[in-house]
């Protein structure tokens, strides 16, 4: 409702225009996208009440999951062995994608690799992590009677997150696992903190115990700093031979006249970082209600900075592309085009999920165990959205509203 209020008072603004470009059909659009992910959220959340529709759907997104992971691996390999994609590929792939295959990354059936990696990290590395976590599985189906089907989809998505070479993508992946090590860190502190309970006593019993718990909370928590710090910088050193992107991950210089913006264009990132500048300065001019979904486009000419204009990508899309260019920012595009009323709904919707995910773990009923499942997936999705939303801006793509329905589902269920 925010996103059409800002979208309707759009009309009143001092918009420019932007080659031909319909004002009012570049609305519409923006609104339909909203619409898709919202329809999404809303049908998932309405008929996955029941257990038994639950499991069917989850066993048919493992199917399709399956799929994607052949369908990846059948690129990866391709390209290894052949440095092309054979004829009957690039036919097979445009009957589902209006993309094309990316030399040395794979995309599965999406259109380009870093959707691959966005439709993994918001709905199926989540669910086969939480399933593999919980041990639990909606197949009957087990290899040498030990990994069910869940633990194998886990193990073929990771690998094929790996191949999509999408570095936002591989950071969201981390950051739920770096939660998943944190919980377990919570409960080698509380072990530990039985342990001296049990063992020591002390003339203070109670401040000595508080200084211990202080201190054991400190050193696991500084050693999984330093576990974490040391994890990223091993991924980083493996995606420098994977990818030429990252030769100069290492290469801040701090002597360049903009440091900020000269490394991220070491790091092919740097026409993203211009968009989500304007998207900034937009949100700057018009703070409390935005300019409208889809809008942030038209101001691209008038706050592009001028560090921006001599990147080659920026250039090609502002004087060949007759379309808008979007912010590619998830955050920064709700605060240009909803302002802070539309921000603020969206993210307390995300602490909603959050804490119904966190009810839905924590709650038991008799045959509950899925939904368990359900809700500490729902916290992993929450946890890698913050960072897929660096890198999609789009409403359209279901894959979190998805996911979101499911712990909205299991929410009403509790009640």
């Amino acid at each position: 409702a925010s996103a059409l209020i800002s979208t309707v008072l759009a009309i009143l603004l001092p918009i420019p225009p932007f080659r031909n470009v319909s004002f009012i059909a570049n609305e519409g659009k923006a609104l339909i996208t909203l619409s898709i992910g919202v329809c999404f959220y809303l049908v998932v959340s309405a008929w996955c009440t029941d257990e038994q529709r639950l499991k069917t759907t989850i066993r048919l997104l493992n199917w399709s999951g399956l799929f994607i992971i052949l369908w990846s691996f059948i690129q990866a390999v391709a390209w290894q062995t052949l440095h092309v994609y054979p004829y009957w590929m690039e036919v097979f792939h445009r009957t589902f994608s209006t993309g094309v295959l990316y030399q040395g990354r794979v995309c599965g059936f999406t259109l380009e690799p870093s959707w691959l990696a966005h439709q993994l990290n918001m709905l199926y590395l989540p669910l086969w992590l939480a399933f593999t976590v919980q041990k639990n599985s909606v197949h009957s189906f087990r290899l040498f009677k030990v990994f069910s089907f869940e633990n194998m989809l886990l193990v073929g998505g990771i690998l094929t997150m790996f191949l999509s070479l999408s570095r936002i993508g591989w950071l969201a992946f981390l950051t739920m696992i770096a939660y998943l090590i944190w919980g377990l860190a919570g409960k080698i502190v509380y072990w530990f903190q039985y342990r001296i309970n049990s063992h020591l006593h002390f003339r203070n019993k109670n401040i000595e115990n508080h200084l211990h718990q202080k201190l054991l909370l400190f050193a696991v928590g500084f050693s999984f700093v330093l576990v974490g710090i040391s994890l990223l910088g091993g991924v980083a050193q493996l995606f420098k031979h994977f990818d030429p992107r990252m030769e100069d991950v290492f290469n801040f210089q701090l002597t360049r006249d903009n440091p900020v913006m000269w490394y991220a264009e070491q790091l092919d990132f740097g026409p993203r970082v211009t968009y989500w500048l304007v998207g900034w300065k937009v949100f700057e001019s018009y703070p409390l209600m935005g300019v409208g979904l889809g809008n942030t486009g038209y101001f691209m000419p008038q706050f592009l900075s001028a560090y921006g204009w001599h990147l080659p990508e920026v250039r090609t899309l502002m004087f060949q592309s007759g379309n808008l260019i979007n912010s590619k920012n998830l955050w920064i595009r709700l605060l240009a085009e909803t302002g802070l009323v539309g921000f603020l709904l969206f993210v307390i919707w995300l602490y909603a999920i959050w804490y119904a995910s966190k009810c839905l773990k924590a709650f038991s009923w008799t045959g509950g165990k899925i939904w368990r499942s359900i809700g500490l997936a729902g916290l992993f999705i929450v946890i890698g959205l913050i960072f897929e939303g660096f890198s999609v801006d789009t409403f359209a793509l279901p894959y979190f509203w998805f996911s979101f329905g499911l712990v909205t589902a299991g929410f009403g269920r509790l009640f």
